[in-house]
């Protein structure tokens, strides 16, 4: 008796040992995974053997279909080379049987799914599983399996191997009813797809659970396909969210529960995201790359969007919110052309240095609204009152720059003693007539010192008009000033420009007004300096220019003081570097106040060197490109887009004088571009612009 067990262990030892590789060559032709002449050696597969469907022999795609009767392996693998095809395994419509229609009962992954193989279950069952799959189920990247009938699938789906190289295997349901329960809680998939192409009508999905469901590669919702969760726990969604037609939808809370559905990737959506529940969920925004948001279907009912990504989201389309946007981490970037919408009633929590809008950013509403934007990595808000109607439309937008340069240099005086050369907002009334008071934020990079000093003022479209100061709160680096009511805006489509101005010469310095600042290469390898001021300075305040290399931190080569009722400087350095030079003027005030100009590049190069300058401006869906060379010179051309990415590059000869060339912008996102010139390696010319 005591020799029992040993005797067993060594059966079933015996019986894997003994057990045979089975390959098919399909010299049948018939497909039939019941003939025995498809099989090397011509016998059919039995309950001892382990499967292996691959291209050693047939060397093209392949379909095996599997019979209307039982069938047990201990194991199989489907393995197409690359290169050659697809090999597809299929439990036809036929098939009725509700268990065991295909069984594995070895240990180990008893069914690989390597890349190009395909797994369909369309079996004609309203019941039961017929699928029973011993240990584990790998589905490696690129492989997929195909769920086309009302089987059930939970018994299985927890034996999903989640090892590393199956993120991007994919599950598919297409089932032939209109509804059906997906089993998620504790569940982790790869790539989850939902679909009603075996239906034709629309199919709903459904899932609930208490523990977290984890896709770690995209989930995509077909049209016409449904995906309705009430999980109390998170959805992790690594890859992208796609919902690729109109008729897609994704309810993320049908129920009570106060559900987090946590996207890493991109969401692109035609169709509808909504909740039905009295719960209150949440879309996080949490990935560690750029994130892309293109929504160009409904967005439904009480779901909060949270922003918590340190590197941004960009949006791809314009996106409107009902509910509640959460400003926690990360920039929202919407390009030129997009706009970020906050609709009646909808709120933003959050908001600052750390998490803002840089763009355009909408609101919907009669209610008093902080417009949470900036530009770069300031944060710069405006807001404004209460007032109007429940259908008034405002578009906010904030710039870093000069005012009097980009939009003009007249202000009411003697009134308004200077205003800024740094910073303006513009604010756009879509629609309505309601006066609204309007509220700008200072902070450290206004340079204000003395609130009630500052006025805010409104571009008219001739002058800057004093619209006042009704109200300061905080102080100069984190406070605000609120204008008088505000009744005439600039027609809608034309942005109404906002910024400061001081009453007084002794306060609120907004600095040195710089209209520009400039480096050009001379004969004998000199470099001109030259820079312009709007205003006369005043006080004993200085100018340094700074110099640095390609890679060197700046230096100091020179410096000057104001000159009383001096408005044009200029400054020759006689001994630049080789190659290039960045060039920046440093203004240091009488209080000690430091401000930069913008940096300027040339490139010094010797007599056997070519020189080139760069010049872009955008035509159409295209950008043309002027170059202007001292002498014939093959240079690169490449394009960064804001994410860093290289998406244009080409090779340009120029010759001496001026050479023009363009490129095609017509397939490329809307945002800001930077256009770079290399010769023999070396960076000559980087421009930035807006597409």
């Amino acid at each position: 008796m005591k020799n029992i067990p040993i005797l067993i262990i060594l059966f079933l030892l015996s019986a894997q040992v003994n057990s045979a590789i089975v390959k098919w060559d399909g010299d049948a032709g018939d497909g039939l995974w019941q003939s025995g002449d498809n099989w090397i050696g011509n016998v059919v597969p039995g309950s001892g053997d382990e499967v292996v469907l691959d291209h050693s022999v047939l060397a093209t795609s392949y379909v095996v279909t599997l019979p209307l009767t039982s069938v047990s392996i201990i194991s199989i693998r489907i393995s197409p080379d690359a290169g050659v095809g697809t090999i597809r395994l299929v439990i036809p419509s036929s098939s009725t049987i509700t268990t065991n229609a295909f069984m594995t009962t070895g240990t180990g992954y008893t069914m690989t799914l390597e890349r190009n193989a395909i797994f369909e279950n369309n079996a004609t069952v309203a019941a039961g599983t017929n699928l029973s799959i011993a240990d584990s189920f790998r589905i490696n990247n690129g492989a997929r399996y195909i769920h086309r009938t009302r089987s059930g699938h939970a018994g299985w789906a927890s034996r999903l191997a989640r090892v590393t190289g199956t993120e991007d295997g994919t599950m598919e349901f297409d089932v032939p009813t209109a509804s059906y329960v997906i089993s998620l809680s504790g569940r982790t998939y790869g790539n989850l797809i939902f679909s009603s192409y075996n239906h034709i009508l629309p199919v709903t999905y459904s899932g609930t659970g208490a523990s977290p469901l984890i896709i770690r590669g995209s989930l995509t919702i077909n049209n016409n396909a449904g995906f309705s969760t009430s999980l109390s726990a998170d959805m992790v969604i690594h890859g992208n969210c796609n919902l690729t037609g109109n008729t897609s939808m994704f309810n993320v809370q049908n129920s009570t529960f106060n559900n987090t559905v946590r996207l890493l990737g991109n969401i692109t959506s035609q169709g509808v995201l909504t909740k039905t529940g009295a719960g209150f969920p949440q879309l996080v925004m949490s990935g560690s790359a750029p994130q892309q948001v293109s929504i160009t279907g409904s967005f439904l009912n009480n779901i909060r969007v949270v922003v918590d990504n340190p590197v941004g989201v960009a949006l791809m389309a314009s996106l409107s919110l009902p509910y509640h946007l959460q400003l926690v981490n990360g920039i929202i970037r919407t390009g030129a052309t997009y706009t970020l919408t906050i609709v009646d009633n909808a709120v933003v929590s959050g908001g600052g240095s750390a998490s803002f809008v840089d763009g355009n950013m909408t609101k919907t509403g009669d209610e008093a609204f902080t417009f949470h934007v900036g530009e770069g990595l300031e944060y710069a808000p405006i807001a404004i009152s209460a007032g109007g109607a429940s259908t008034d439309v405002f578009t906010a937008r904030y710039a870093r720059g000069n005012p009097m340069i980009a939009i003009g240099n007249l202000f009411e005086a003697p009134a308004i003693d200077h205003m800024s050369s740094k910073e303006w907002w513009t604010l756009e009334r879509i629609v309505g007539i309601a006066s609204r008071d309007v509220t700008l934020h200072t902070r450290t990079f206004t340079d204000a010192t003395v609130l009630p000093e500052l006025r805010i003022l409104r571009w008219d479209g001739a002058i800057w008009l004093n619209v006042g100061n009704s109200a300061t709160a905080g102080t100069p680096a984190a406070g605000s000033v609120t204008s008088n009511p505000i009744t005439n805006f600039l027609p809608s489509g034309s942005p109404t420009p906002f910024t400061f101005g001081s009453i007084s010469s002794l306060s609120n310095p907004l600095p040195i007004n710089l209209v520009s600042f400039s480096a050009d290469v001379q004969s004998g390898n000199r470099v001109l300096l030259k820079w312009e001021l709007a205003d006369d300075p005043n006080g004993n305040g200085r100018f340094e220019i700074q110099r640095a290399g390609s890679t060197n931190a700046f230096v100091s080569s020179c410096a000057t003081s104001y000159l009383q009722g001096k408005r044009n400087y200029e400054y020759i350095d006689n001994n630049p570097q080789r190659g290039e030079n960045r060039y920046r003027l440093k203004i240091i005030e009488e209080d000690g106040f430091i401000a930069y100009s913008t940096i300027v590049k040339v490139m010094n190069t010797t007599e056997t060197d070519s020189f080139i300058s760069l010049e872009n401006r955008i035509e159409g869906d295209h950008v043309a490109v002027t170059i202007d060379a001292r002498q014939p010179v093959k240079l690169s051309l490449i394009l960064i887009d804001m994410y860093g990415r290289r998406v244009f590059q080409k090779q340009q000869f120029a010759t001496a004088g001026i050479t023009r060339t363009h490129f095609s912008m017509r397939n490329l996102s809307r945002g800001a571009y930077v256009l770079i010139a290399m010769v023999d390696g070396r960076k000559c010319s980087v421009n930035k612009f807006m597409w």
